[in-house]
């Protein structure tokens, strides 16, 4: 039978499917959470927008004042900057450094505050969201190359999308150049974890993004 629910947009005959079953079964709450779940995903769009502009504009600045070469990196040396930088290591504390970590994920916040490995974690995250966009400037972290198993990744966005956009959560930040369609990053060759993870090994300690 048609269940008594409002049909999920994209997903109205599974909805019907599932639901029909599930009602006819005597099961309540299907699709109660609904929700919360939204809730919760424009809370993590607006998080890694945030998180991947921070990124964008760190890369890009160390790229032009010449203290990078390759426009990707690896996430055991993002892993690396991170954990130096909020340890208050001075040879990796900046001003663009601090922004990103202002805007890590919490998951990622809550390692760096236990003391955790946090390169792994990132490389999974990664994994998980590559190709996914978020906020109107459709931020994205892709693989740019796999070079011996290890990936390079990078940081790709639209910024100026942003400019006739000043109601979205990830508002643009002020003297902060873009390339237009170009994300930066650095290249580091010896970095085999975790960046050769699978993207389906997600630690047992880690939601499954």
């Amino acid at each position: 039978p048609e269940p008594d629910v409002e049909l999920l947009g994209s997903f109205e005959e599974w909805t019907r499917t599932v639901g029909g079953i599930l009602q006819y079964a005597g099961v309540e709450g299907f699709l109660d959470n609904l929700e919360t779940l939204y809730e919760q995903t424009d809370e993590e769009t607006a998080e890694w927008a945030g998180f991947l502009q921070s990124l964008y504009t760190y890369f890009h600045v160390e790229n032009v004042q010449g203290n990078r070469e390759d426009p990707t990196f690896t996430s055991k040396e993002l892993g690396r900057l991170i954990q130096d930088s909020y340890n208050g290591n001075p040879d990796f504390r900046s001003e663009h450094m601090e922004d990103v970590i202002d805007h890590v994920p919490d998951y990622i916040l809550q390692k760096l505050n236990r003391g955790d490995p946090i390169s792994r974690t990132i490389g999974n995250m990664f994994a998980h969201r590559r190709g996914r966009r978020f906020g109107p400037e459709q931020w994205r972290v892709e693989v740019s190359t796999t070079k011996d198993r290890t990936k390079q990744w990078i940081v790709r966005g639209d910024p100026k999308k942003n400019e006739s956009n000043e109601s979205s959560n990830t508002p643009a930040r002020e003297n902060t150049p873009h390339p237009e369609g170009q994300g930066w990053g650095s290249s580091q060759k010896n970095g085999v974890d975790p960046d050769s993870v699978d993207s389906s090994e997600v630690p047992r300690d880690e939601p499954p993004f």
